[in-house]
């Protein structure tokens, strides 16, 4: 990895996309540019967190950890849609096409809140935990071993897939109307929905990962655990 001054690059606008659209993760140019030694650190090192530079903690926190930056705003976009369906449901909002006067006297509605809730609130628990688990070990210096960084990207990538059903069951709950171009709930989905694609956060990897830590193989199987 190469850490180069921003004013040596040009930026290729490539970043079109339905969700994160504010990210601007656009497509950075070097031509010709200079590399100094000391602006250079291995890929391997960079994975694992054992940094030649820099004494804080944070140095130390594996590359992995980046799972985590993703996973984080999107517990906060899930949080949002909550908010504004519960808003919605509590203003009177009728249940169409019933003979439910008031969204909120629904028992499907009921159940389809406390769902979303649980799946919010039992992700926040797995960030959580993942969150202190790197922080502890960036902290004494001790790297983190294979089988438990494996339940670290079990429990992110599972974390975010909740976070994508609990989204779902909101937006079916609330209605269409989350939907419209004015509305905030659809952007958040169009966030979450993006965000939750990628590679980092991909459960059906992570699972074969963790399963096969459970059992004492550590073959690599990802190229980033």
């Amino acid at each position: 990895m190469a850490l180069l001054p921003v004013g040596a690059l040009t930026v290729e606008r490539t970043w079109n996309m339905v969700g994160m659209r504010a990210t601007g993760s656009d497509t950075l140019v070097a031509q010709s540019v200079y590399v100094p030694r000391h602006r250079i650190q291995g890929m391997a090192q960079v994975f694992s967190g054992h940094a030649e530079s820099g004494a804080a903690p944070l140095y130390r926190v594996g590359l992995g950890s980046m799972a985590l930056a993703l996973a984080a705003p999107m517990l906060g976009a899930a949080r949002a849609v909550f908010d504004d369906v519960i808003a919605t449901i509590r203003s009177g909002k009728p249940m169409a096409m019933s003979v439910y006067r008031s969204l909120a006297d629904a028992p499907t509605a009921q159940a389809a809140v406390a769902d979303a809730a649980n799946l919010i609130d039992s992700s926040q628990l797995h960030l959580n935990r993942s969150a202190e688990s790197m922080s502890v070990c960036a902290a004494s210096g001790v790297a983190i071993p294979y089988a438990e960084r494996a339940r670290l990207r079990m429990d992110i990538a599972h974390a975010s897939e909740s976070l994508r059903r609990a989204v779902s069951v909101l937006l079916s709950t609330g209605g269409a109307s989350s939907f419209s171009l004015s509305a905030a709930a659809q952007r958040h989905w169009r966030d979450l929905e993006t965000a939750a694609r990628h590679p980092m956060l991909n459960p059906d990897l992570f699972r074969l990962v963790y399963g096969r830590a459970l059992l004492g193989n550590e073959e690599p199987l990802a190229t980033l655990v």
